[in-house]
């Protein structure tokens, strides 16, 4: 008698974010993934949050914990934040608000921290925190107006879109480059357990 075997598919990674630049690294990376949006309140849960580490891991779990996930089925989340002499730097209010912020970063380093949690529907969130220091060139403000109009530092963290046309700005990156992109993706390799998945180098 033929007998056939049959083994069924693991489901896909979902990704909870709707940032275009992670969606990007998981597709370069070659992962398989299907999207959801976490919904979740960033301004409740960071609200009184001063320490960089903890607030994206805070952020990060949240945003894990807020979808369903099918039985097996990794879900990945991830935050990011921008750290300018001790201040946390999130997204510009509006252009005026991200020159000032580029402005005051001339001539200085910065440090963006990143978190990302992995959990399945059965384990709690299992979080990787990762810190990159980029030191950032003098820049005039002809310079950062020209770069802001562009629109390039809408809804970013600190306003920088360092893989983009900010990349004139920084002067040396210390640590993951993806981390600055917008996800750790050596973090993302460890908590899957997928040697395949690295920074690019």
């Amino acid at each position: 008698m033929l007998r056939r075997s049959c083994r069924v598919a693991s489901p896909p990674l979902l990704l909870a974010s709707n940032s275009p630049r992670r969606h990007e690294l998981l597709t370069n990376a070659g992962v398989e993934f299907d999207l959801v949006d976490p919904h979740v309140d960033e301004t409740a849960i960071g609200a009184g949050l001063t320490d960089a580490v903890e607030l994206v891991t805070q952020l990060a779990i949240a945003k894990a914990m807020a979808v369903e996930v099918a039985p097996d089925q990794p879900v990945l989340a991830a935050d990011t934040v921008v750290v300018h002499e001790g201040t946390i730097l999130g997204k510009p209010t509006n252009r005026n608000d991200a020159r000032a912020t580029l402005l005051a970063m001339s001539n200085s380093p910065i440090e963006v921290v990143s978190a990302v949690a992995i959990r399945t529907a059965d384990a709690d969130p299992t979080v990787e925190t990762t810190t990159t220091t980029l030191a950032v060139k003098p820049l005039t403000p002809a310079q950062v107006h020209a770069y802001v109009d562009t629109g390039a530092a809408d809804d970013k963290a600190g306003g920088l879109a360092v893989q983009d046309a900010a990349s004139e700005f920084i002067d040396r990156i210390d640590g993951c480059y993806t981390n600055v992109v917008g996800l750790p993706m050596c973090s993302v390799g460890r908590l899957l357990d997928n040697p395949t998945i690295d920074c690019p180098h």
